[in-house]
């Protein structure tokens, strides 16, 4: 019988130099599981996946403090802070360091678990931005007082947009002009959403492209200020605004009536010019300061005076309606006259050598219904007569009437009806040898 002893050693003998290898693939999958083991396993002092997202999480932070950049990560939200929660919408490639850095701070209960967990959600996020929402759900359970917070936040993102301060900046259709001068203003400043205007004469506009006329010659300091919310900036410009002259003017001895034919006197009676330019309205022109003008046809006429100073500024000054009438109907009674004391001359005059010893008018055309009345101051009548041949010869109930002024007035119709009636006055004047 064979004993359980020989049969033992009868094998070690028999199978003592046998030897079987396992496999490349049974060798690649046991190398596998101990290099994620170890890496996965959490060594302060060794390079493991844990360390990886520390120092990740520590230098995106630091970029963005250094950079200045606005977007605060969801880690620096506490419990003591305001009840709203705002999240910037991050750039693509910051999306990663802000759920890293959500996923530092959660107290693990189990090391081996977080890791798998942190591993899970790391994949999640690179496949899309969708993985944010998700740790959401985390953040709040670290925080369960924001479960209300971010809520909203899954239904919508909140951004905060800085506004772009303003720039003013406007111009004008010119810097200098002459009064009246009107002033355009053209607004071209960005980033504004209210204008205020201040002229520099008490006047002011919120229009954003305003038009003013300033009156009066003199400088004028204009302001634009433009706001964008709680932002302002502001441009100054200097309107230079030049005085005008004053142009006026008459026609001396201001009858009542013009002829063709008659020499108009016109006198300049403007202020503070250099040059002068008048337009008689009939197609004539003078750059005398005062000119004289005869009309050769009867009508309406407009004369205009344009008066231009050193500063190129000018005015103008007008006569509207000016009436010259055909010289058919001229009337004309002298100023004074000398009459003869002797008597002699009974006021007949087509005949009488010495046509100034009679007061009679001088018409060109035949009239009808002629009446010539004539009075003293006291307005008593000294002389009266229906005959265009017989005027006055300066005798008063049969006495040579005193030296003084006298009121005429002389009335009628010419040959073709049309009727006139002139009033005046005469002086009444003797001779020293008389």
């Amino acid at each position: 019988m064979i004993k359980k002893d020989d049969i033992e050693k009868i094998f070690r003998e028999q199978l003592g130099d046998f030897e079987k290898k396992p496999s490349d693939s049974v060798w690649h999958n046991i190398r596998k599981r101990m290099f994620l083991k170890r890496f996965l396993h959490y060594k302060p002092l060794s390079l493991n996946l844990w360390n990886i997202l520390t120092v990740a999480v520590i230098s995106t932070s630091l970029i963005l403090l250094m950079t200045g950049n606005n977007e605060k990560p969801v880690t620096n939200i506490s419990p003591a802070e305001n009840n709203s929660l705002v999240i910037q919408q991050p750039r693509n490639n910051n999306i990663k360091a802000i759920v890293s850095d959500i996923k530092t701070y959660p107290e693990k209960e189990n090391t081996e678990k977080s890791i798998t967990n942190n591993s899970k959600n790391k994949k999640s996020e690179n496949k899309n931005t969708k993985g944010l929402v998700e740790d959401d759900v985390n953040v709040a359970g670290i925080y369960p007082e924001k479960n209300n917070t971010i809520s909203k936040l899954n239904n919508e993102e909140q951004l905060t947009v800085k506004l772009a301060e303003p720039h003013c900046v406007f111009s004008v259709n010119t810097e200098k002009a002459c009064e009246p001068a009107v002033i355009k203003f053209i607004n071209l400043s960005e980033n504004c959403d209210s204008y205020f205007w201040d002229f520099g004469n008490g006047k002011i506009s919120s229009e954003k492209n305003p038009t003013l006329v300033f009156d009066t010659a003199g400088k004028y300091k204009v302001t634009l200020t433009v706001t964008s919310g709680s932002f302002s900036d502001f441009e100054t410009k200097i309107i230079t605004v030049l005085p005008k002259p004053n142009a006026g003017f008459e026609i001396q001895g201001k009858s009542k009536k013009y002829f063709t034919g008659d020499e108009i006197n016109f006198v300049n009676t403007s202020r503070n010019f250099t040059e002068s330019i008048w337009n008689f309205g009939d197609d004539n022109t003078s750059s005398f300061t005062n000119p004289s003008h005869i009309f050769d046809n009867e009508g309406l006429y407009r004369v205009s005076l344009i008066c231009i100073n050193d500063d190129k500024c000018s005015d103008t000054a007008y006569i509207n309606n000016l009436l010259i009438q055909d010289s058919r109907y001229k009337v004309v009674f002298p100023t004074a006259f000398s009459p003869d004391k002797s008597g002699q001359n009974n006021g007949y005059w087509k005949n009488n050598p010495y046509p100034n010893t009679v007061f009679y008018p001088i018409i060109n055309e035949s009239v009808s219904d002629y009446k010539l009345t004539i009075y003293n101051k006291y307005g008593a009548v000294v002389f009266e007569s229906n005959d265009i041949n017989i005027g006055w010869n300066g005798f008063y109930n049969n006495m040579p009437a005193p030296s003084d002024v006298y009121v005429w007035e002389c009335s009628g119709k010419f040959e073709d009806g049309n009727m006139f009636k002139e009033t005046g006055n005469v002086t009444l004047l003797y001779l020293r040898n008389q």
